[in-house]
């Protein structure tokens, strides 16, 4: 794995990407700006174990898988979801089936379209599903961790006590939705309580809060 400047414009370049259309009744898929320096980073920063919260339709997977193919480093990328929000109480099952099935689609697609990366699907509360990770699938470090589920401040900083153990040193975690009040209370509160960390935003599209494990 490389370790990678964040101020670096290398990570700003132009890319001519393939990213499924958006087909649900909610368009919170990964936008043009966020999918392009996504994609920048895992070309040039070369994870072996990338994990993503927060599958949705699969789009933002999609852009993963599509860099991590090119590199052809033998990498693997979790991602992690479930059927349906139990903080929700204004979209129907009907409509949380939908979802599923855009997701299970684009799911397929991946993995036809980008044989040199393995992706696996966990189904279930990303508070539950990290720890099997590391448990039951053994992998022992992670290079790059976009945290895109709950935006909460309560929510994120469970998945993040979960995973910065195992985060290895020039690791990348992105916190997606910077615009959202909640992530900017995390922000907030890692700045100080966390140390060790290279920090950067990126104020365009969602917004993201970026950190680098020195």
């Amino acid at each position: 794995m490389n370790n990678i400047d964040l101020n670096d414009d290398i990570l700003k370049k132009k890319v001519d990407l393939k990213i499924p259309s958006s087909k649900w009744i909610h368009k919170w898929g990964i936008d043009d700006i966020n999918a392009q320096f996504i994609y920048n980073m895992i070309i040039n920063l070369k994870p072996e174990i990338i994990i993503e919260t927060g599958t949705f339709e699969g789009q933002g997977t999609y852009v993963l898988a599509q860099a991590a193919h090119i590199n052809n480093n033998n990498s693997k990328i979790y991602t992690i979801d479930y059927d349906g929000d139990p903080t929700s109480t204004t979209i129907s099952l009907e409509q949380w089936k939908d979802l599923k099935k855009i997701r299970d689609d684009n799911l397929h697609k991946i993995k036809e379209e980008f044989p040199n990366v393995d992706v696996v699907f966990l189904d279930g509360d990303s508070r539950e599903m990290l720890p099997k990770i590391f448990n039951e699938y053994g992998e022992q470090k992670c290079d790059f961790f976009y945290q895109d589920s709950m935006h909460f401040i309560e929510g994120i900083q469970q998945e993040w006590n979960l995973v910065k153990s195992q985060l290895s040193t020039n690791s990348i975690t992105i916190f997606d939705d910077l615009q959202l009040k909640g992530v900017q209370k995390f922000r907030d509160w890692f700045i100080k309580n966390e140390t060790g960390y290279n920090l950067f935003e990126l104020n365009n599209g969602h917004k993201q809060f970026i950190i680098s494990k020195k």
